[in-house]
């Protein structure tokens, strides 16, 4: 086959074949097959932002350290806590008190910059405080997450949880719900009332 001097023509003479081949039913499965897993983290991400904008978790990112506690005393308020929140570094390893009725919890609240993690050594003050402060229960809470040797040491403390940002993200979550709830069966009170 002879070609024209037109370097387009010769691209295409050889490439043509290449085109059927990569624009094959088949192979456009394996290029879908191969994207997805992809797409599918893209979404999922995409969703978990979203979360967090609409409960107020990727404030938190722009916050300072006390912010933070000071942040989480008025959502613990919201979930029926009483809270004391404890004063600078002197605050025995807990950042938060909360008591709801004989209850009574330890907070340390662990504000990070993204991309940080929660190392064990937290695990040691929040048990160092729930004894201090004659707590039977604590919560190590953080804007971010926890390194693995983390979430391994305190599986072995039944009275001790660990609040990451999505268990941050889903505890907001419940109690926007109950707020919702709340509201609504307000106005349904008021409704029926008006009725009658």
């Amino acid at each position: 086959m002879e070609f024209g001097t037109d370097p387009f023509e010769q691209f295409m003479y050889f490439f043509r074949p290449l085109w059927q081949v990569l624009t094959h039913k088949f192979f456009l499965m394996l290029y879908a097959l191969a994207i997805m897993p992809s797409f599918i983290r893209w979404l999922v991400r995409v969703h978990f932002n979203a979360r967090a904008r609409r409960t107020g978790v990727d404030k938190t990112d722009r916050m300072s350290g006390r912010e933070f506690e000071q942040w989480l005393s008025v959502k613990f308020k919201q979930m029926g806590y009483k809270v004391q929140l404890q004063r600078g570094f002197k605050d025995k390893g807990a950042d938060l008190i909360l008591q709801k009725g004989p209850l009574t919890i330890a907070v340390q609240a662990k504000k990070l910059a993204p991309g940080r993690k929660v190392g064990v050594k937290v695990l040691g003050e929040v048990l160092r405080a729930m004894k201090y402060y004659k707590a039977p229960r604590g919560i190590v809470v953080t804007n971010q997450y926890f390194t693995r040797e983390m979430i391994e040491e305190a599986s072995g403390y039944t009275d001790v949880q660990l609040w990451d940002r999505p268990r941050l993200i889903r505890e907001i979550e419940k109690l926007n719900q109950t707020k919702t709830a709340a509201v609504t069966q307000t106005m349904d009170g008021r409704i029926n009332k008006s009725i009658k």
